[in-house]
C-alpha cells in the first residue's frame, strides 16, 4: 500500500533516533493501520513493502548450492521459517486485547527504550501508532517492559541497558515442547572441553568468552 511505503520510506530516510520525529512516525503508522483495516494486514503490508526496499538477508537461503548438501528436511524447514516466519504455537483460547505496563526496572528509562523501538522499527520490525487506532489492535497481547544493567566484557558495569519483553502471559499458552529443539552443550561438555586444552597447553591460562548474535531473536520473522 501507499501507507505503507511512505512509512518504510520516512523511517529509511530518518534512521537515527530524535524524539522530535516520533510524532510524525506514529501518524504514518495510524494511517498505515486505518488503510489496511486490521493490524494483521497492516504488519503484513509493511513487511512486504520493506522486504522489496532493503531485501531479505535470507535471500541466500534458496542458493541451489544448499540442495543435497544440506540435510533436506532441515533446509525445508529453514525455507518455510524464512518465508513464513516462526509459529508461535499458540494453545490458548481465543482473546481479548491483552494490556501491560512496564515494570519498575524500565520506568525510568522509557526514553531509551524509544530508542531501541526506532531502531527495530527502521528495521521492519515494529509498527509504531497511537491509542487513536485501538479498535484496530484487538487480540494483540502486550508484553511488560523491563531493563536490566549490561556489563563491559571485564565484567564491570555499562552505563547501557538489556530491554527484556516479558512474555510471561504469552508463554504459558506456548508449550516449548511444541517448538524445535534448540539444543547447546551442557556444563560436563564445556568443563571436557576445559580439561582437555589444560592438559594440552599445561601453565597457559584458559580464558572463556562470550559473545552473542546481534539482535539474534528479532531477525526471524513471528507470526
Amino acid at each position: 500500500t501507499e501507507e505503507a511505503a511512505a512509512y518504510v520510506k520516512y523511517l529509511s530516510t530518518h534512521s537515527d533516533y530524535d524524539e522530535a520525529k516520533v510524532p510524525q512516525v506514529v501518524k504514518l503508522g495510524n494511517e498505515l493501520l486505518v488503510a489496511a483495516g486490521s493490524w494483521k494486514q497492516a504488519v503484513s503490508c509493511l513487511r512486504t513493502e520493506h522486504l522489496r526496499a532493503h531485501g531479505s538477508h535470507f535471500t541466500g537461503l534458496w542458493d541451489p548450492r544448499w540442495n543435497g548438501a544440506v540435510d533436506e528436511l532441515l533446509l525445508e524447514y529453514a525455507r518455510r521459517v524464512a518465508q513464513e516466519g516462526v509459529r508461535s504455537r499458540f494453545r490458548g483460547k481465543p482473546h481479548h486485547r491483552h494490556e501491560a505496563l512496564p515494570h519498575k526496572s524500565a520506568l525510568a528509562f522509557l526514553l531509551e527504550a524509544m530508542a531501541s523501538l526506532w531502531l527495530d522499527a527502521t528495521r521492519g520490525r515494529v509498527l509504531l501508532c497511537s491509542s487513536e487506532v485501538e479498535h484496530l489492535l484487538e487480540g494483540i497481547i502486550s508484553s511488560p517492559l523491563a531493563r536490566v544493567p549490561k556489563m563491559n566484557p571485564d565484567r564491570t558495569m555499562s552505563d547501557k541497558g538489556r530491554l527484556i519483553w516479558d512474555g510471561t502471559y504469552p508463554n504459558e499458552s506456548c508449550p516449548k515442547d511444541d517448538h524445535p529443539p534448540a539444543k547447546e552443550p551442557v556444563h560436563a561438555e564445556v568443563i571436557r572441553l576445559l580439561v582437555w586444552w589444560a592438559l594440552m597447553l599445561p601453565g597457559i591460562p584458559l580464558l572463556l568468552g562470550k559473545k552473542e548474535a546481534d539482535e539474534a531473536f528479532k531477525w526471524v520473522w513471528r507470526h
